[in-house]
């Protein structure tokens, strides 16, 4: 069950330590996610309901490069991937953790961002693509859209990294977790150490 917060979200980790994570948003216990509270105001294929970027399992100290990470968005619509739409979902990375270097690239990014994870449309196909790993598409019970991106730790920017996730379709511009706050993502070894 997830852990509601007012302003600042903490998570608990194995170790005893507590560490803020984000503002505005919801943290759950052993991943890094950040959850919308608060109704948006923009349409639903541009409303990120959630994001997440998960370490998954088996976790083995001999490959940490080819650990299997997830990135995952999930939208509160379904994204319309069609001909003349310059629409694009991922995450913002600010990998040295330095607000003060990188590009933001937008205002609205109050990261250094150092790096771009990106799912963008291919209107041929009607599908996500991302130079990092293979991108799904699928639906909830509650009928929300969840994007997934499968990659590796190799093809992250960092293994220790802050986040803000966004959608984009043309000029119009969203993110999560809102202005100030962001997501925070490290390998297993850096959390417990």
């Amino acid at each position: 069950m997830p852990w509601k917060a007012m302003t600042v979200v903490f998570a608990l980790l194995a170790t005893g330590v507590i560490l803020p994570v984000a503002s505005g948003g919801t943290v759950s216990p052993g991943v890094d996610s950040v959850t919308a509270q608060t109704p948006p105001a923009a349409p639903a294929h541009l409303t990120i309901v959630s994001a997440s970027i998960n370490e998954l399992p088996p976790i083995t100290w001999r490959d940490v490069g080819g650990r299997k990470v997830r990135l995952r968005l999930q939208l509160a619509g379904p994204p319309p991937c069609t001909a003349g739409r310059v629409l694009s979902y991922g995450f913002l990375i600010d990998a040295d953790l330095n607000p003060k270097t990188g590009q933001s690239g937008d205002e609205r990014a109050d990261l250094g961002i150092d790096a771009r994870i990106t799912m963008q449309c291919d209107p041929a196909t009607g599908r996500f693509r991302s130079p990092v790993g293979p991108v799904t598409q699928t639906r909830d019970v509650a009928g929300r859209t969840i994007l997934d991106v499968m990659t590796v730790v190799r093809r992250l920017p960092a293994v220790d990294f802050q986040w803000i996730a966004y959608a984009a379709d043309g000029d119009a511009w969203t993110r999560l977790p809102e202005s100030p706050g962001h997501g925070s993502w490290a390998i297993q070894e850096r959390i417990i150490f």
